[in-house]
């Protein structure tokens, strides 16, 4: 009776649920989306760390040619600096 079934594409699961995805597909392609999940969680992390880093360097920018506009001298970021 189960491989009249599976013949016509039609499968039953561990719980004895009618399913149209064969087993082994299915369970491919949740692994297949773990796999992704993981790596678009890993190039967000990433793109996250660049930004601010980006951020960051933006801002010691802005704070080196505000300080240069309004006093003379070296800026206190530029002190700070081995």
């Amino acid at each position: 009776m189960f491989d009249v079934l599976e013949n016509i594409g039609i499968y039953l699961d561990e719980l004895n649920c009618l399913r149209l995805l064969d087993p082994d597909v299915a369970g491919m392609t949740n692994e297949l989306k773990n796999e992704l999940r993981h790596f678009v969680d890993s190039k967000s992390a990433i793109t996250s760390y660049t930004f601010t880093l980006h951020t960051r360097e933006m801002c010691s920018r802005i704070d080196m040619q505000t300080h240069a506009g309004l006093h003379p001298g070296p800026c206190p970021s530029q002190r700070l600096k081995p």
